[in-house]
């Protein structure tokens, strides 16, 4: 009885070992020991014979002597007083002050700035710009803020630009206001009632209302603006004109011509030459223009083409010079034909450069593919061949004919580059034309678009060039003119009627024709009283594209007394 026993001890001191390492950390250590010893005592107890031994006494819970503390209650601690969010560095708030018309959600758009970001001084520096840029202020100032919490309050005080109210003009008699607004607008000056005052504006605006003046003699006008304020922020600015005296063409003395005389020179200048009966000899001076300082340069330039014309290739306006000086106001005048009034006049000197006259010595193409025998198309384009005199508007004339040319045979992309070179130490000019053909290119898609009652087969059938067919700047050209002679629409130009779309893989072009519709319906109405046929009414009506299918169609009716009659009309144009 004593095996069972001691087994039913160890397995009794092994679980309450097993529990003391569960349950106390201290005891973990001594749990493989204890199971150890008690492992090895039954092998001793098995190799020798015990003696008998008296019941252990019954092991005792190892927990308890463990002392229990006792439970006490959590005391419950005093409310400690809560200390306030911090916010500092962040944006608490963004204001706006000082603008009218406005709005702030448009101001706060404008910026990248916003609540509760954190305060950055490069993301204000940016959101300052930002709104200065827009130019809608006069002013503009950043002020900051600390909140008592830490936050920042951010305050943009902006001073709004001025709004201009009207715009007047006062002492111009040579220019009437609407004739000063179409300048304005070409020049895109950009000032206009209702917009914001800018000083900028209004300068250059001045500037170009002087130029304007000058360009009508006025070269002495003077220009003032003046700028009255109209609370609350508003202005109203008017130009004080003072046109001066009118500044006319004197005498115009050309220096430097020895093959052409002063009379044939000054021809040339269409901007400033006298008014008169041409090539007359006693008419042909009778009114002087009106001096425009501007149109100088235009008429020295007309000067060297005038030359060059005639062959002298390197002729050239060497300088030019005005003089202004009074006249008139003094001695016999006559109404009308001499009212010899005081004023200015410009006397003008212009110095040229005739050089020599050139010959045509070689002419060459480069780059043409189309034509074997370029030396044909010289003389027929050109009008001009080797030994001739060399002249650049025969030049001008012959690369347009020859761009014509091409375009007939569907090179619509064909670049002429004409290279004169004067041969040293002689007479003579080499000329070579080098050309660019591109592709050729066919038709593929003829559309139209703004005919609203006209049928596309009526526009089709006056068309010379059909889908499919080799494109020919020629016959285009040819069927807008047949296209305006049919008065269905408005006056068309065969350069802006279409929009050509080139395909350069397929080499193929889409035409779109833009017409706009003319209206050609006629209706009257009529009625009186007569001693033959007594009292009638009448009502006609016709028009040359009824029902958009180009018929021609009229009804006439008249009924009286003693007259009833009724006209109907109708013509088919194509049968």
């Amino acid at each position: 009885m004593i095996g069972p026993r001691l087994s039913r001890l160890r397995v009794q001191i092994a679980f309450s070992l097993a529990v003391c390492s569960v349950c106390l950390p201290g005891a973990r250590a001594a749990a493989p020991a204890a199971q150890q010893n008690s492992q090895s005592a039954p092998a001793q107890q098995s190799n020798s014979p015990q003696p008998p031994q008296t019941p252990a006494p019954k092991s005792q819970n190892p927990f308890e002597n463990v002392p229990e503390a006792p439970e006490t209650q959590p005391q419950a601690q005093p409310n400690a007083p809560k200390t306030p969010a911090s916010n500092v560095g962040v944006i608490e708030d963004i204001e706006f002050r000082g603008q009218r018309r406005i709005p702030q959600d448009t101001l706060r758009a404008l910026i990248l700035s916003h609540k509760g970001d954190t305060y950055n001084e490069d993301a204000l520096q940016r959101d300052f710009m930002a709104l200065w840029n827009t130019g809608r202020f006069d002013d503009l100032k950043l002020e900051k803020e600390t909140a008592p919490d830490g936050g920042v309050i951010l305050r943009f005080v902006v001073t709004e630009r001025r709004v201009v109210r009207s715009i007047d003009y006062t002492g111009n008699k040579s220019i009437s206001k609407s004739e000063i607004l179409d300048r304005f607008k070409d020049r895109k000056v950009g000032l206009s009632p209702e917009s914001q005052f800018d000083p900028g504006k209004v300068q250059r605006a001045k500037n170009v209302l002087q130029e304007y003046l000058a360009e009508r003699g006025r070269q002495y006008a003077t220009v003032t603006p003046e700028i009255r304020q109209v609370p609350p922020s508003s202005v109203e600015i008017n130009f004080k004109i003072d046109e001066g005296p009118k500044v006319k063409v004197g005498k115009i003395s050309i220096e430097g011509n020895q093959v052409f005389p002063d009379k044939v020179v000054i021809r040339a200048m269409k901007n400033l030459k006298p008014i008169g009966i041409p090539h007359s000899l006693l008419f042909e001076d009778l009114f002087a223009r009106t001096y425009d300082s501007t149109k100088l340069d235009e008429d020295g330039e007309r000067i060297r083409m005038f030359y060059q014309s005639k062959g002298y290739f390197t002729a050239h306006v060497v300088s030019h010079s005005e003089k202004i000086e009074d006249f008139g106001g003094t001695g016999m005048h006559i109404p009308l034909f001499y009212p010899n009034k005081p004023g200015k006049r410009a006397n003008i000197d212009v110095v040229v450069d005739e050089g020599k006259k050139y010959y045509l010595r070689n002419f060459t193409f480069e780059g043409m593919k189309l034509f074997r025998t370029p030396d044909l198309i010289a003389k027929q384009i050109f009008q001009m061949s080797p030994g001739d005199v060399f002249s650049t508007q025969k030049l001008q004339k012959g690369i347009e004919n020859l761009r014509k040319l091409y375009g007939d045979f569907g090179y619509i992309d064909f670049v002429p580059e004409p290279d004169p070179e004067v041969v040293p130490n002689s007479d003579k000019v080499d000329l070579t034309i080098n050309v660019d053909e591109g592709k050729q290119f066919f038709v593929l898609r003829i559309d139209f678009q703004g005919n609203t009652t006209t049928r596309d087969k009526v526009i089709r059938r006056e068309l010379l060039i059909d889908e499919g067919d080799l494109f020919s700047q020629r016959l285009w050209d040819t069927s807008i003119l047949r296209l305006n002679q049919l008065g269905y629409f408005e006056q068309m130009k065969p350069e802006d009627a279409a929009e050509i779309k080139r395909d350069t893989k397929t080499n193929t072009v889409d035409l779109l024709l833009k017409v706009k519709e003319r209206g050609k319906n006629s209706i009257q109405l009529n009625g009186g009283v007569s001693g033959i046929a007594g009292s009638f009414v009448g009502f006609s009506y016709s028009t040359n594209n009824f029902l958009g299918l180009g018929e021609t169609f009229s009804l006439t009716s008249q009924v009286g007394d003693r007259l009833k009659d009724v006209t109907f009309g109708f013509t088919e144009p194509y049968l």
